[in-house]
């Protein structure tokens, strides 16, 4: 529960996922349409361990390779240590010294084209805490769906190789 004085409270529930039959292969539709490009590999960095794990599992699922990190710290240090990647998928506010856009600036300086994602929790940490944002930046609000997720991931990702 997120609260603020003047503006309103709000509440999240999250749900335990669950597979669904339906009559359309939508999996299969899914992948297809966020195929992979090549062997990509992707820095997660989420504090909460459930929103990590769902988001780790998912793209992996689709394909690409994975790196997790608990916090812009840790991220920064597994970014020097075991870098370059393609992608990085940040929560905006975490624990530690670089929250998700300071350390999308420190990984830029090692490599300047670096797309990201950014993931959050309340609208307003976007506005708040985005100094520094690029415009091609994403921005998703959690709980995020598998298709946008995948579908931002696949945008991020083709941007570089086209322009890269």
């Amino acid at each position: 529960m997120y609260s603020e004085v003047r503006v309103g409270t709000t509440f999240k529930l999250y749900f335990k996922a669950a597979e669904y039959c339906s009559s359309k292969p939508q999996k299969l539709l899914d992948e297809q349409s966020h195929a992979t490009e090549g062997n990509a590999s992707i820095l997660i960095v989420e504090d909460e361990e459930e929103v990590m794990r769902i988001l780790s599992r998912t793209l992996r699922d689709a394909g690409y390779a994975v790196t997790t990190a608990a916090s812009g710290d840790e991220a920064f240090e597994v970014f020097k240590t075991f870098g370059p990647f393609d992608l990085l998928l940040t929560d905006v506010v975490m624990p530690g010294e670089l929250l998700g856009p300071a350390l999308a600036k420190a990984v830029r300086q090692i490599d300047p084209e670096l797309p990201c994602i950014f993931l959050s929790g309340y609208a307003s940490e976007a506005t708040v805490h985005s100094n520094g944002l690029r415009p091609s930046d994403i921005r998703l609000m959690k709980p995020v769906s598998r298709t946008d997720l995948l579908h931002a991931v696949s945008k991020a990702i083709s941007k570089t190789h086209i322009t890269g």
